[in-house]
Formats: C-alpha cells, structure tokens, sequence
C-alpha cells in the first residue's frame, strides 16, 4: 500500500483496475482528484481522460528518484527492461501510428510495413531516432548503470529468475498491453536503409555493448 505507482495510458489504467488491487497510487497527485479519476475511468471512455499530475512520472531517471525521496538504497534492487535498439525504434515507429486509436479501442496496435517503413524515414527526417534510447535514466552520477537489464524478449522467464533470487515464489500474471506488431519478426535490413543502420549503430552503440545486443553489420 505505501509503493509509489505512476499511471499509465488511461485505458491500461482501465485494465489494471480491474486485474489487480492496486492502480496508480502514492505518486504525489490529490487524492480526491484521483478517487475521481478512478470513478471517471469506469463509467467514461478512456480517451477522453487525463490522469491527475503529480511528483513522479513514467520512465523517470534514477538520479531523479534520488532526488525526489529520501530513501537509503543500500540493499535494494533495481531492475529495468531493455530490448534491441533496431526493435525498440521499430516498436516506436509502430506506436505513433496507432496510438491515437488505440488510446480509444485498446485493440492490437498493427501497421503495414509499407506505412511502418514510411514512419522510420519521418524519424529519422526530424531527428528522433534517439526518441526510444533509455540507457542515460539508468545511470547514477558516476556514470554506472544500476539496475539489472532484462531481456523484454524473455521477459517472463527472466523475471522469474529475478523473482527467485529475491525469494518471491510465484510469478503474477503479466498483462500485455499496447500489443503491437511483433518487431522480431523483421529483418532491420528490410525496414532500414544502410545508412540509417550505421546511424543506429553509431547511436545505440552504447546500449548495443551494455545490455549484449549484436549490431547488425552492413
């Protein structure tokens, strides 16, 4: 109950109420404003709801963390979800296509690879290829990476593992949301020019040796 929870996408908020008995809590929004937040989600269509602001947000960095609590993290464990940077870009790609509609549906989130492809040279075009790079919330100020990087193409038995090791013996139940296109599935050399492959390579090169993720090679 005193675990910091951030909100999600209201129609995921949406389905964690209704899966588990804790939703978005303790993040420093007013609690009456999230009480009626929650009461709006059930009885309104998502898409038309903002969750209430507050002092932590998604994918907030760990030197922020430090500085919004004042926690001693000796003996803790931290730990993120990483992918391939090639899939994470694809993913992304995929995401702002759909993520107008399924903010409304919630329905698998699926583009033609003809508009996918087109999506890619946009980003790159507009220079937000490094829009899906993680690796800089990771660190603390002496540049060290803190968590445990999971694989998120192995995420359930990885997890397990971490579990285990952590003395937690059953797995809950992982909801997947904003399902997609399966970016496994696609060859990088198809999608990608050479180029924006050694863009990528060049880009990502820290995450590619961090987290053991190989480059492909043109």
């Amino acid at each position: 109950p005193s675990d910091i929870i951030t909100p999600i996408t209201p129609i995921d908020e949406k389905v964690r109420l209704s899966a588990s008995k804790f939703a978005a809590q303790n993040y420093g929004a007013n609690p009456q404003e999230l009480k009626e937040y929650f009461t709006a989600l059930k009885e309104n269509s998502p898409e038309k709801l903002n969750a209430p602001k507050g002092h932590f947000e998604n994918h907030i960095s760990f030197m922020k963390l430090k500085e919004k609590v004042d926690i001693n993290f000796e003996g803790w464990t931290f730990f993120a979800v990483e992918r391939c940077p090639y899939r994470k870009i694809i993913s992304l790609a995929n995401m702002r296509l759909n993520l107008k509609d399924y903010k409304e549906s919630g329905d698998v989130m699926t583009s033609n690879f003809d508009a996918l492809k087109k999506q890619v040279h946009r980003m790159f075009k507009a220079h937000k290829i490094e829009h899906a790079k993680n690796i800089d919330l990771y660190k603390d100020k002496n540049n060290k990476i803190i968590p445990k990087v999971l694989r998120f193409e192995n995420l359930e038995k990885d997890l397990e593992n971490l579990f285990s090791n952590l003395g937690i013996k059953h797995l809950p139940k992982l909801h997947h949301l904003k399902q997609g296109l399966n970016s496994n599935l696609l060859d990088p050399k198809d999608l990608f020019t050479s180029e924006q492959i050694n863009l990528i390579n060049h880009l990502y090169h820290e995450e590619f040796e961090s987290f053991n993720y190989t480059k492909v090679t043109i």
